[in-house]
């Protein structure tokens, strides 16, 4: 029974992937089911080439890395390996845990068969293995790569190395159920679980872009106080010491204490879940009681009443937050850097060559970081099944658009207004001047409301209702990935074309209020293209 819930995960798994796969679904009606085996050949081939520029770029950090075997702290090179792979699996698997296996949708459906509880917790840990183990693969093989060209393999320690990469996702995974139980007992009565969630993510996010941007400085570090850092991880860190020691010593008695602090904690934790399985998957914690309070019925309009049902429904799932959002964060984050490092921002823009007119290039900049932005992409794929809920309401289609159009843009253009703000209070003693500032503010907006609308156009036509959870619209669905690199080979066309025909011709202010005028245009006909086609476009649609 064990294994095949197991296929049945890792089958929901691939069919996500693949056969609900909107370029998937729509290759099945323009060619036949016939040539879809070419279809799920080219997506294969396209998560082949992602998985390996992956591996590219680990590759080059560990050339880097190996520089302590000629320190003689060899072992240090694979603790570090093995660091990396715990970390990336506890993290991304903390969520996929709570979700699977204390928040799993299914679970009163599959306790009311006769299967075994520990049965089904057993494929869901196995599910979660096998995801734990791709990254494995991605992380430690160009480790083992780089250590076998470098001259320092041995046969024993190649062995050693596989039994270890092995058992080391047992020991993170056993820390991802941990805490992934916690946080699901401590939100489990909060009104706003989403919150605390999403301030979680953002802080495993932060963490990882802080670490990335500092990586170089690390490595040099690591490698001038090799020996003393070593002895820092020796005591520190005892299962990773035992880890490397393993593999670069070959000792047998390192391996056997390392493989008991990798499963003795994971099979801790499996017979803690198992003895509590079906008290955590049927109890239903309610959220504190809301005291009610007589007040007046605030009546509002169609569309904004559209747009607050659309804001709810957004901020319930932290995940689709953090997928369709981040433009805002890091437009914020780029005001903030310009306002309080304000010399240091100008000495980057000179590095790259921008001594005038930097409220146009900071204007970009913020236009850029909007792109990220793809909410109004997968709006109307979220409906899913509730479209008909939408679609039978006493409202016109037109208001159901500008509804979830005006959504986008308080996701989107508030927070980049306030980055906008932000950069023309640092720049004023700089001397703005009055077409720097009117940049600053109108150029990101203007092309806020274009990529929006054009987002949402794209949705209309490739909607992905057939999902099974809300992430697969957000992260796997053409509209998206067409808005995401579209919107980025507009800006990089729009550079090049002003510095290879009209830089000579124009100055870049002049250049960028033509701009913000072009693009002015293209929003009044994008709203109108809305208002009239794509209502009937909407009135259109069948889930």
């Amino acid at each position: 029974m064990v294994r095949k819930l197991l296929l049945i995960n890792l089958q929901a798994l691939f069919s996500a992937m693949f056969m609900r796969n909107a370029i998937f679904q729509r290759g099945v009606r323009r060619f036949g089911a016939g040539k879809t085996t070419l279809i799920k050949l080219g997506i294969t081939l396209l998560m082949l080439y992602v998985l390996g520029a992956v591996a590219i770029t680990v590759g080059a950090l560990f050339t880097q890395l190996i520089a302590f075997y000629q320190l003689g702290i060899g072992w240090m090179y694979f603790a570090i390996c093995g660091l990396m792979v715990f970390s990336i699996c506890v993290i991304t698997c903390i969520f996929t845990a709570q979700a699977q296996i204390f928040n799993a949708k299914d679970n009163d459906l599959l306790l009311s068969k006769p299967i075994k509880p520990s049965s089904i917790l057993l494929a869901r840990i196995l599910t979660l293995l096998v995801l734990e183990y791709v990254f494995v693969a991605v992380l430690s093989l160009p480790a083992l790569f780089i250590w076998i060209t470098g001259g320092y393999a041995s046969a024993l320690g190649i062995v050693f190395f596989t039994i270890g990469f092995l058992l080391l996702p047992l020991l993170a995974l056993a820390v991802s159920c941990m805490l992934a139980w916690i946080l699901t007992l401590v939100t489990s009565r909060m009104r706003k679980k989403n919150i605390v969630t999403l301030l979680i993510s953002l802080a495993f996010l932060g963490a990882y872009f802080f670490v990335v941007s500092n990586m170089q400085q690390y490595i040099a570090e690591l490698i001038a106080n090799g020996a003393e850092l070593a002895a820092a991880w020796a005591r520190g860190f005892p299962p990773l010491f035992y880890f490397g020691s393993a593999i670069t010593e070959g000792r047998i008695t390192d391996l056997l204490i390392f493989a008991a602090c990798a499963v003795v904690p994971f099979a801790v934790m499996i017979m803690l879940l198992s003895k509590n399985f079906i008290k955590v998957a049927t109890t239903k914690r309610g959220a504190k009681r809301i005291t009610y309070r007589e007040g007046t019925l605030k009546a509002s309009g169609h569309i904004k009443a559209i747009n607050k049902n659309e804001l709810r429904h957004y901020w319930s799932n932290p995940m689709v937050v953090m997928n369709t959002s981040l433009g805002g964060v890091f437009a914020i984050i780029v005001g903030g850097y310009v306002l309080f490092a304000r010399e240091s921002a100008m000495a980057l823009l000179s590095q790259v060559g921008i001594t005038g007119s930097q409220a146009v290039y900071i204007g970009a900049a913020l236009a850029l970081t909007a792109s990220m932005n793809t909410l109004s992409a997968s709006l109307i794929s979220l409906e899913g099944k509730r479209l008909w809920i939408v679609r039978s309401m006493p409202v016109r289609a037109c208001d159901v658009l500008l509804g979830k159009l005006i959504t986008h843009l308080e996701i989107s253009a508030l927070p980049t207004l306030l980055g906008s703000l932000l950069c023309i209070i640092a720049l004023i003693p700089v001397d703005l001047g009055f077409d720097g500032a009117v940049v600053l503010l109108l150029l990101p907006q203007v092309f806020i409301f274009a990529t929006g609308a054009f987002g949402l156009i794209l949705n209309l036509h490739m909607p992905k209702f057939n999902w099974l959870n809300e992430l697969q619209p957000v992260k796997q669905s053409l509209p998206v990935v067409l808005v995401m690199f579209g919107t980025m080979a507009v800006l990089a066309g729009i550079a090049m074309l002003y510095i290879f025909a009209l830089k000579n011709l124009i100055g870049i202010a002049i250049f960028a209020l033509l701009l913000i005028l072009m693009f002015a245009v293209i929003d009044a006909l994008l709203l109108r293209w809305i208002n009239t086609r794509g209502a009937a476009v909407f009135d259109g649609l069948d889930a």
